[in-house]
């Protein structure tokens, strides 16, 4: 007869560092959002940031990506910000659920370990917000987005 109360081992630490060890964090080439473009060298040539910072731009435009809109992008990509426009919703209200979304989608990738230290700043017609995002290696960059309300 089957064990109705089956025991299961809890994971083993060294697994777990394993597992960050694992994670691919490739390479990217950088972008200037204000113009929708390429950053190219004098040579015409596009440059390549370092994996670090490939994550970083990977979670910009993740942040600014509108979330099930494009369909060459899995349904865990991108933010839901676009949901929050014309709910009249208090600051406070506003601000948990920008931190909700942003940590969702940020947190999406194996690549990152944490997402914190939220500061808002309010505009005429939303919000602008950066946070500090940490990979899994331990390292830190502060990133941020506008959200139309």
């Amino acid at each position: 007869m089957a064990n109705l109360f089956p025991t299961v081992a809890l994971p083993d630490p060294e697994m777990q560092e394993s597992k960050t060890q694992e994670v691919v964090f490739g390479r990217n080439v950088e972008l200037d959002y204000a113009e929708e473009e390429f950053i190219l060298s004098p040579t015409g040539r596009q440059y390549k940031l370092d994996e670090t910072n490939s994550w970083v731009e990977w979670g910009v435009k993740a942040l600014a990506t509108p979330r099930y809109k494009h369909l060459i992008y899995s349904d865990n990509y991108g933010s839901e910000f676009h949901t929050l426009i014309g709910q009249s919703l208090s600051h406070e209200a506003a601000e948990s659920e920008i931190r909700r979304m942003a940590k969702e989608c940020l947190l999406a990738d194996a690549r990152t370990a944490n997402v914190d230290n939220f500061k808002f700043e309010w505009i005429d017609d939303g919000v602008m917000f950066t946070c500090r995002i940490v990979n899994v290696r331990g390292e830190s960059r502060n990133i941020g987005g506008k959200v139309v309300l």
